[in-house]
């Protein structure tokens, strides 16, 4: 019934139809069935990949619900069964020692996707950190508390054996740890946890040896600092001011394997990179609320993240995956997205995003196109993590009115932060008396990171400045 207007649609306000008026169609049967073949492929490989992800958190879990049967916690499991041996100034775990140990233990099944579970960044090793973070921070915290109250693990011990029998029951551990200030609970599953796997005799005690190691480890500073929200923001700052988005401070200098997570070690070189020197643990501790271990690109800046989430659940409801995306995007197959290919391609397929701010943040090296390995990493993406970043304490939350774009993305000056020379604490930032038209001067002036997922300064968007082409 609505042949007419089909054909008026074609011709304009000519009689016949000419070849030239569908030549357009040509292209985009082509191009339907370019994606259509795309997102085929990347489907079947999405479920193998799924199904090995679902395989290898499952051995994960299985693996160390028989290390808690066995040995009763994981400091025991660790100090005893898996690493009793190892270099006790970092008290880690090399591949191939795991591989051995699993194997006496008759744990042979799938032991390279229990490895990659655990060794997430690719270090090569692993530590108690990442078998369990609570029994690492027991442990640590336990450190500190002897190096507090003693003078060293010798003599820390000589005071628990108050019999001078060169062992240490139970009740005298308890009542000496606790009576200085530990928490029972705690002490209880460290004092499980040096246990040997056998005493000859069958009875429960420690020795001195088997408390020397604490001595020598050298534990994370980050597992025992206590949150520093002043230094999370001032880390926010200066990432902004030197990359002027998140999303590239991210992929340059914290998140270098595009996995969506920034450990301990990627965190401290990011830190020196922008010549940052102030409490980095207090930071770290602060940007991970969850305690997971690593910092994700949610808990850096919430907008962001869910930018890119979108983007990554637009690409693969579209075309399955985003590296598919990529290959139907590549229309001359030079294997390189400039800016107009970008953009075009986000505009005929549909992507409600902008486009622009988008392709100004994956372009991250600014070589003027996007190769694949720019966007890939989205396909690894784990982004269950989807906690609110952390909110500042009240001192920090300059006012603003309601509602308004600069409340949302509100952050104090710089000046407000910053030590000034020769000081070492950080004083509260007054509030209560600035006005909406104070803090967009401040923020203009300052370069704070009041910023929209990928731009410049969101009071340069609330003036309504537009993003063109890359300059």
């Amino acid at each position: 019934g609505f042949e007419a207007l089909l054909f008026a649609s074609f011709t304009g306000e000519r009689a016949e139809l000419s070849p030239v008026d569908l030549a357009w169609l040509e292209y985009e049967i082509k191009r339907t069935a370019k994606k259509a073949i795309a997102k085929d492929r990347a489907r079947a490989g999405e479920m193998r990949l799924s199904q090995l992800k679902l395989e290898s958190t499952q051995r994960l879990m299985q693996f160390k619900e028989f290390l808690q049967k066995r040995c009763g916690g994981y400091i025991h499991a660790w100090r005893q069964v898996l690493s009793p041996d190892s270099h006790a100034a970092c008290m880690v775990l090399s591949k191939q020692q795991f591989m051995k140990v699993c194997v006496q233990l008759g744990f042979c099944r799938n032991l390279g996707l229990i490895w990659k579970e655990l060794d997430r960044n690719c270090r090569g090793h692993i530590s108690l950190v990442d078998l369990d973070f609570k029994s690492a921070e027991m442990l640590a915290k336990f450190q500190t508390f002897l190096n507090t109250k003693f003078e060293s693990v010798t003599a820390a011990f000589r005071a628990m054996d108050v019999t001078g029998s060169g062992h240490v029951r139970l009740v005298e551990f308890e009542t000496t740890v606790v009576g200085l200030g530990m928490d029972k609970d705690s002490t209880k599953m460290i004092f499980t946890g040096m246990l040997k796997e056998q005493r000859l005799d069958g009875r429960e005690y420690v020795l001195e040896e088997d408390l020397l190691f604490l001595d020598k480890w050298t534990a994370p500073s980050w597992i025992t600092a206590a949150a520093n929200f002043h230094a999370m923001h001032q880390v926010k700052q200066r990432l902004v001011r030197k990359f002027q988005s998140y999303l590239r401070a991210w992929r340059l200098v914290l998140d270098w394997d595009g996995s969506n997570r920034c450990d301990w070690p990627e965190f401290q070189e990011g830190c020196r990179s922008i010549n940052f020197t102030g409490d980095v643990a207090g930071a770290f501790r602060a940007f991970d609320d969850d305690l997971s271990g690593y910092i994700t690109l949610m808990e850096l800046d919430a907008d962001s993240c869910k930018f890119l989430v979108d983007f990554k659940e637009w690409a693969e409801a579209e075309f399955g995956s985003v590296r598919s995306m990529f290959a139907v995007f590549d229309e001359d197959g030079n294997g390189e997205l400039s800016y107009r290919e970008f953009t075009h391609n986000c505009r005929i397929h549909g992507f409600p995003g902008d486009a622009k701010d988008l392709y100004r943040a994956l372009d991250g090296s600014q070589r003027r196109g996007i190769v694949a390995e720019d966007i890939a990493f989205l396909d690894n993406w784990q982004s269950s993590k989807t906690v609110q970043a952390p909110s500042p304490p009240p001192e920090l939350r300059a006012p603003s009115k309601p509602g308004s774009r600069l409340a949302r993305r509100r952050m104090p000056p710089p000046s407000s932060l910053e030590p000034a020379a020769g000081e070492g604490a950080l004083s509260p930032m007054p509030h209560g008396s600035s006005s909406r038209a104070s803090a967009a001067t401040a923020a203009e002036a300052e370069g704070d990171d009041r910023l929209p997922p990928f731009s410049r300064p969101a009071v340069a968007a609330a003036a309504g400045e537009r993003g063109g082409p890359p300059p």
